[in-house]
């Protein structure tokens, strides 16, 4: 019996063992950052903005290239996010979507200093810990009051008649209408 370790009668225990072990923690030799089933199921997670989603992909790789020790600490400024292919008219919006949905928050504002220079922004993230605490989540948060409001909504209108797509708001079903 080869993968499992055994205890002392002979009987497989849950643990693997040998390389498996370390196959399960993550790639060997290339720094990673791993999230939660939890915070990727969120109300919070499944609101976020496409444009949110990659402005946290970008201070992600920003902490991961600080070995995970310079969360708090993330520097980026718009023209970061600029190369990192988000439209400059976005990069706001999509900071604010990441805030509100509580997944970052704004250490410090960045912005033009004197004689053009750019000052970075500097950003946390809620669901990374930093050297100083491990992680705040505030996102758990924001998803607990958008499932509360969904709740709501859904006793309000109980038939659903206001929150389902296009289709179900039709007299006719798509079959209907081509049907004749």
């Amino acid at each position: 019996m080869t993968g499992r370790k055994h205890d002392q009668t002979g009987r497989s225990t849950a643990t693997p063992r040998g390389k498996r072990v370390r196959k399960n923690i993550g790639p060997p030799d290339t720094p990673w950052q791993g999230f939660s089933a939890e915070m990727l199921g969120s109300k919070a997670w499944q609101t976020l903005s496409h444009v949110g989603r990659r402005i946290l992909d970008g201070l992600v790789i920003e902490n991961i290239h600080g070995r995970l020790e310079k969360n708090g600490h993330l520097k980026r400024t718009y023209d970061d996010f600029e190369e990192q292919g988000i439209a400059r008219s976005s990069i706001r919006k999509g900071i604010d979507d990441c805030c509100k949905n509580g997944f970052l928050v704004i250490v410090s504002e960045g912005g033009r200093g004197e004689g053009g220079i750019t000052i970075p922004s500097v950003y946390r993230l809620t669901f990374a810990g930093t050297l100083e605490q491990g992680p705040t989540n505030e996102w758990k948060t924001v998803s607990a009051r958008l499932e509360r409001e969904a709740d709501t909504a859904e006793s309000e209108d109980p038939q659903g008649r206001y929150n389902k797509g296009f289709e179900n708001r039709t007299s006719k079903t798509s079959r209907e209408r081509k049907a004749g």
